[in-house]
């Protein structure tokens, strides 16, 4: 019984003060570039397939247009953020990443199905915050390219509260993007 207290005490010291606390992760300075950008992407991910569909034609396999992806997931749509309003309701949202990124209570899940992205593309590269309010988790992703991401950080939010979504499922549907399935 001594033992798994032990054990328990040290992996909750482990999430609450070792490796994830203090940075949990990712360094706010990572999402600086997010809320001064000019222009962001916002994409809707089917997160329950990972790959595109293939259709079968007379016998033949019939390989479809393939549908975009997104780190794997395929995309519902996208919408570029330029206007003052549709920026200041994603900032919004990032500063709540944020926010609770930095009041995150050591708890993790083990799901991660993403169901938005938020893209900053500039000259010097192509960052990404894949966003899963199911589990409370964050991947930052940077790299030259959309293809040669890697993850720089990530976030444990303390818990998504549905305003959280419900601020970016806003800003989809004003655009007629298709919301990701719950």
């Amino acid at each position: 019984m001594l033992a798994i207290a032990l054990v328990a005490g040290g992996a909750m010291f482990y999430f609450r003060e070792g490796l994830f606390r203090g940075g949990n992760g990712y360094v706010p300075a990572q999402l600086r570039p997010f809320l001064q950008a000019s222009r962001l992407e916002l994409i809707a991910l089917d997160p329950g397939a990972l790959r595109p569909a293939q259709k079968q034609a007379g016998g033949n396999a019939e390989v479809q247009t393939p549908q975009p992806l997104c780190h794997g997931y395929p995309v519902l749509g996208a919408v570029t953020l330029a206007s003052a309003a549709d920026l200041e309701e994603i900032r919004a949202a990032i500063r709540d990443l944020d926010r609770s990124g930095r009041t995150w209570n050591g708890l993790i899940a083990g799901c991660f199905t993403p169901r938005h992205c938020i893209r900053l593309a500039t000259s010097s590269g192509v960052s990404d915050l894949l966003i899963c309010y199911e589990c409370h988790g964050v991947k930052i992703l940077e790299g030259s390219t959309a293809d040669e991401q890697k993850v720089t950080g990530t976030i444990y939010m303390a818990g998504a509260a549905p305003a959280e979504s419900g601020i970016v499922n806003a800003i989809l549907t004003r655009h007629s993007i298709p919301l990701p399935k719950e």
